[in-house]
């Protein structure tokens, strides 16, 4: 995610509350999904921010041109060639017009290594490496 470069964001923002319930034997609601898109450049990165707090986004960050309504955080924010995801939403910005196109995007890469205590401060990383928690492990040419 290098400064300058294009970055989509895909969700569904601002979804709410359904209430399902039983007709003629099914499960139904009002389901009314809008998937939301927002395309835009990376405009400055954050790697340390988890010590700097320079932005108000906890952990390494990035921020970038995307249109993020509420409740697009952890709507996944992929590359330039639409293929990797290389972050997750964390934050937009709104004001009295509308939708800023300005976001926050948590660095993947980083969060890779963070310990998690409920699996005995095992980082993320460390836990695809071990084969005994599904992680896939991919093989092949060039792989």
């Amino acid at each position: 995610m290098a400064v300058g470069k294009t970055s989509a964001a895909i969700g569904y923002g601002a979804m709410r509350d359904i209430e399902f319930y039983e007709q003629d034997g099914k499960l139904v609601g009002d389901l009314n999904l809008r998937l939301h898109v927002s395309i835009g450049l990376i405009t400055e990165r954050f790697p340390d921010n988890a010590l700097t707090r320079e932005v108000r986004t906890p952990g390494a960050c990035f921020a970038a041109e995307l249109a993020l309504p509420g409740g697009m955080s952890g709507s996944p924010i992929f590359d330039h060639e639409g293929i990797y995801v290389h972050g997750v939403v964390s934050s937009g910005l709104a004001d009295e017009s509308g939708i800023a196109r300005h976001g926050y995007g948590s660095m993947l890469a980083h969060s890779m290594h963070i310990p998690i205590r409920a699996m005995d401060g095992r980082s993320l990383l460390q836990l695809h490496e071990d084969p005994t928690h599904g992680f896939a492990k991919l093989s092949g040419p060039g792989i």
